[in-house]
């Protein structure tokens, strides 16, 4: 009679199982005990569609996460952008999560409504530990995004050639190229990643590559912190072609653009 409702909720649709499962807060647990032994709603979501299990997991809580599952809480459930609990617990750099969620056998090869996997996460966020747990677990590092965008593509924003080595030893696709016609080696020239695009050409990259936008790796290393790389294509340009080097007209017939350049 005139107790606290478990069951309200913020202005954001957030229960209190939900503030507490993301809490780090001294006697978090002993809240959330309570709380499900007053029935409060395990699979609640939101109004962004995240449970308490979501929240859990993008704040790191391994312990209440395991409690969570051991309640028999939605491995399932989504967030309105299709993003899963492994992926939530990734973004966090939560290694020991992460192997708690995939010893509960999810999908590893999972996709957000963006196309997404959790190995892109990872590869986005430099978590190079996770990346090689979830190569272990067969992560795919190949796959594309809806915009095409690839796992080894947003570790060129990044630069970690290290975690470079790990997709490439698992036969990633090294001149997949995205919507906007971007191989990974663009995509690190545009950062100024100058050790990873090094990296990428060592590895045989397609230095002839040329994107929707009529750049390509010359145009794009024309820059005085990317000198290294500029002579490096150079050089590889030569030894293919001499002193002629194919046209931007040519090339970009040559990967099926179409455009009209004249």
């Amino acid at each position: 009679d005139g107790g606290a409702d478990v069951h309200g909720t913020t202005l954001r649709g957030q229960t209190a199982l939900m503030l507490c499962a993301a809490s780090q807060a001294k006697g978090a647990m002993e809240t959330l005990k309570f709380l499900l032994e007053a029935q409060a709603q395990m699979d609640a979501k939101d109004e962004l569609g995240w449970t308490p299990l979501l929240h859990a997991c993008r704040n790191g809580q391994r312990q209440t996460s395991a409690l969570l599952l051991e309640k028999a809480a939605s491995l399932g459930a989504r967030a309105e952008d299709g993003k899963t609990a492994v992926m939530l617990a990734t973004l966090d750099g939560c290694d020991g999560l992460v192997l708690d969620l995939l010893g509960h056998k999810v999908h590893v090869n999972e996709v957000d409504r963006h196309g997404y996997s959790t190995l892109a996460f990872a590869c986005e966020e430099g978590h190079r530990s996770l990346v090689k747990t979830l190569l272990r677990w067969h992560a795919d590092p190949s796959r594309p995004s809806k915009d095409k965008t690839t796992p080894l593509m947003l570790l060129a924003n990044r630069g970690d050639t290290e975690i470079g080595e790990l997709l490439l030893k698992r036969k990633a696709r090294l001149n997949s190229r995205n919507s906007k016609g971007d191989s990974a080696l663009l995509v690190s020239l545009k950062a100024r990643k100058e050790d990873f695009a090094l990296w990428l050409i060592d590895a045989r990259a397609d230095v002839l590559v040329v994107n929707k936008a009529q750049e390509d790796a010359r145009a794009l290393a024309d820059v005085p912190e990317l000198t290294s790389v500029r002579n490096q294509v150079d050089m590889k340009l030569r030894s293919v072609h001499g002193d002629g080097r194919p046209s931007i007209a040519e090339r970009m017939t040559e990967f099926g653009y179409g455009f009209d350049l004249a």
